[in-house]
């Protein structure tokens, strides 16, 4: 085949594969660069995954305690509750048995005061008696015995 090749039209195709090429490595260094960005906000990402994940195991064992301490709290809150039933019924007990004491002391004393009034209204009839009769209380001092 005897063809005749049109040297600028070689030229000109010569001069897009080139231009094709360069365009072509160009694409492979921006699909390098992106592969290595999306690489890295993987990498980035990843690493925050597993930051996260840690901050979540942190505060379930932080949760954990928590409500051991809450349950702890509220065992001493009911203990405390009963102990404290327990005090006010013995108070309540103490002072039931000290109002029956003072009610006790105050009879003795209403009787040691009636008695004493009754003595002292005896005594001064007697006073009365020896003061305005006294030969009767001569007579009542020498009764036979």
């Amino acid at each position: 085949m005897n063809a005749t090749v049109d040297r600028d039209l070689v030229k000109l195709v010569q001069q897009h594969v080139n231009t094709l090429k360069r365009n072509v490595e160009q694409l492979t260094f921006e699909v390098q660069e992106d592969k290595e960005r999306v690489s890295q906000a993987l990498k980035d990402i990843s690493t925050s995954l597993e930051e996260l994940e840690a901050r979540v195991a942190s505060l379930g064992r932080e949760q954990k305690v928590i409500k051991l301490e809450q349950s702890a709290l509220s065992e001493k809150m009911d203990t405390l509750e009963i102990s404290t039933q327990v005090q006010l019924k013995s108070i309540k007990s103490q002072q039931e048995d000290v109002q029956q004491r003072v009610a006790h002391v105050e009879e003795k004393l209403n009787s040691a005061f009636e008695n004493r009034r009754k003595y002292s209204e005896g005594f001064i009839r007697l006073t009365l008696c020896v003061c305005v009769q006294p030969q009767a209380f001569f007579f009542l001092s020498r009764s036979p015995k």
